[in-house]
């Protein structure tokens, strides 16, 4: 089993079909990190997208959005959206297998949603039915085996799709070496 970590930065949450920053990260069943696999990459965006629409009319909101992300100066080196969608699945293709892919994250459903309405070719690999939320990790450590999620503390505050996959995978290492300490469960 392989899994995908996968988090998205989108323009505004009102309309989330349009991706601006997309990340995904793959890990053995194990949380190890596969080796050349993860991608992050900032989508070019096409000329009637929010986004363009928002700069010349210099929609507050979505320019602070996008200012808090630092997402703003990289829109010019951004990648077509076909292009991002081949990389992905290349990506997830060449170190998959015939591995089973499950996305996890937070809020990965939702997700997994936004990204296979944007780049159809996802929806064969990213089955939704496997996906598993950071959350029902918590949940379930916390009511098998008595952990605390307020245990595990961070300062950072991600804002980029790839610091906030790579956040959740810290927290979920965190929480599954707290269970193999607490419980020799796994060792």
């Amino acid at each position: 089993m392989i899994y995908a970590w996968i988090s998205v930065e989108t323009a505004t949450l009102s309309e989330p079909d349009e991706i601006l920053d997309v990340a995904v990260a793959l890990t053995s069943s194990q949380l190890e990190p596969i080796p050349g696999g993860s991608i992050s990459l900032t989508i070019l965006p096409c000329p009637e997208s929010r986004v363009v629409l928002a700069e010349k009319s210099c929609d507050p909101a979505l320019i602070r959005r996008m200012a808090v992300t630092k997402i703003l100066n990289e829109f010019s080196a951004g990648i077509p959206l076909p292009e991002v969608e081949r990389a992905i699945v290349d990506l997830i293709a060449s170190k998959s297998g015939t591995h089973a892919v499950h996305p996890i994250g937070d809020g990965v459903l939702g997700t997994v949603q936004i990204i296979t309405r944007s780049m159809p070719a996802l929806r064969p690999i990213l089955f939704i039915e496997h996906a598993m939320e950071l959350a029902e990790l918590r949940e379930t450590a916390s009511y098998l085996w008595g952990y605390d999620p307020a245990v595990y503390h961070t300062w950072s505050r991600p804002v980029r799709a790839m610091e906030k996959v790579t956040e959740q995978m810290a927290e979920a290492t965190f929480i599954r070496n707290w269970i193999r300490a607490n419980h020799k469960i796994g060792k």
